[in-house]
């Protein structure tokens, strides 16, 4: 009997520990939030089609989560950007940064990189591998307030015998969109 609850612990624990959605819903207080941001449709150098939008959402997900700024709706910057011709990139000049300040009046600019989306070949099987440049610019002063850039493969974790490796490169990206948003500090 006492078996039985063993295995029926170990049974629920396994089970718990799988994927969860990343749910975000606005409070009252998130409307007092003091800065704004804009993020940018994210640049894709990683040659796999769709990867800038992928990590780009995920990005979006995790900084609504985190509630340090308040996040300006992307159907909003997409309008703005279309209607000012801004072509996206991983670089933002100061006459278009003029142009997005006064259009977008947010407080922050978010561009970005998707420089690696793919899979690699690493011991008889496949893992993600995934590398990401981020930066926020103070839209007011043409200034970078923070910076990051992070790479990952999906067996970077992995202990013994494939423990806590990552196969599945969608989950490796909530992995690292969500470890660069939690080190984001702006003063």
């Amino acid at each position: 009997m006492k078996r039985i609850g063993i295995v029926i612990a170990i049974i629920v624990t396994l089970i718990s520990c799988g994927p969860r959605p990343k749910i975000y819903t606005q409070n009252v207080s998130d409307l007092r939030l003091s800065k704004s941001i804009a993020v940018l449709p994210f640049a894709n150098f990683s040659g796999t089609e769709d990867a800038g939008r992928l990590v780009y959402n995920a990005i979006i997900v995790d900084l609504l989560k985190k509630r340090i700024f308040r996040v300006l709706e992307p159907g909003e910057v997409d309008k703005v950007l279309r209607e000012e011709r801004v072509r996206i990139t991983d670089k933002v000049d100061l006459a278009t940064l003029e142009i997005l300040r006064k259009r977008l009046q947010v407080d922050y600019l978010m561009v970005g990189s998707v420089n690696e989306y793919d899979y690699q070949k690493s011991q008889n099987r496949e893992v993600p591998r995934i590398g990401i440049t981020l930066r926020i610019i103070d839209i007011n002063t043409g200034q970078i307030a923070w910076a990051a850039n992070h790479n990952r493969k999906g067996d970077d974790s992995e202990l013994i015998f494939g423990w806590r490796t990552i196969s599945s490169i969608s989950r490796l990206t909530s992995v690292i969109t969500s470890q660069i948003v939690n080190k984001i500090k702006i003063q």
